[in-house]
């Protein structure tokens, strides 16, 4: 786990500090580090109760977003790509926790956090990501968390809207260089137009949500610890 000094410098370089305590709290209840694995003996079955589980699971999102006035989405084919999980799954060497995911679509930094206290009223948070204050390496923010439902882990995205409507372009752009990536994956050179291309795709990606979340600041502005 990371020091109070260390998420403070992280929230500081963010522009986060008034989010500071609320996340801190949130990480020391639920860290990411020590998120449990699916109490599965191998992936299909994982998937198979997975299948099982959806309709139920993006029924209680749903409810969830009427209740307190917010957007949310499901994965549009329900669960994660099969070849993508078999990928990640190799990678991790364990049962992915996202086999199942949704995101709770949110129009302010606000409301991100506010509505972390009724996703814990509705939902078993298992895990706590404020990936906010610290982005993913693409430069992709939000707040990820990792529920339980009905013994099942699952993939819970608090996103700004701005971010979303974003990422469903940036997404065919990661889709790109993952494939190409993949297919070049244990090869000894890529070839040098596949390098080239996949390091300006990443580029690209870097530069939209980094102009996203400069354009958060500048609609919201940077709050004062004593407001």
């Amino acid at each position: 786990m990371l020091s109070y000094e260390q998420y403070q410098e992280n929230a500081r370089a963010a522009g986060l500090e008034y989010f500071l305590d609320s996340s801190w709290g949130w990480y020391c209840a639920t860290p990411y580090t020590s998120a449990p694995q699916q109490p599965y003996k191998d992936l299909v079955q994982a998937y198979d109760a997975a299948k099982i589980l959806a309709p139920k699971f993006y029924q209680a999102l749903e409810e969830f977003g009427k209740s307190h006035g917010v957007a949310v989405r499901g994965r549009p084919s329900q669960l994660k790509d099969g070849n993508r999980l078999l990928e990640k799954a190799a990678s991790l060497h364990k049962i992915p926790l996202d086999i199942l995911g949704g995101t709770i679509i949110c129009n302010t930094l606000v409301n991100m956090y506010s509505i972390m206290d009724y996703v814990n009223h509705s939902f078993k948070i298992v895990s706590f990501r404020d990936r906010l204050i610290k982005s993913v390496p693409s430069g992709y923010r939000d707040i990820q968390l990792i529920i339980e439902y009905e013994s099942h882990l699952i993939e819970l995205k608090i996103a700004h809207r701005w971010f979303q409507e974003i990422d469903k372009y940036e997404h065919k752009t990661y889709e790109i260089q993952r494939s190409i990536e993949a297919r070049f994956k244990g090869a000894e050179v890529m070839p040098w137009a596949e390098i080239f291309v996949t390091q300006e795709l990443s580029l690209a990606s870097q530069r939209m949500y980094t102009r996203v979340w400069s354009l958060i600041f500048d609609q919201e502005g940077a709050k004062d610890e004593d407001e």
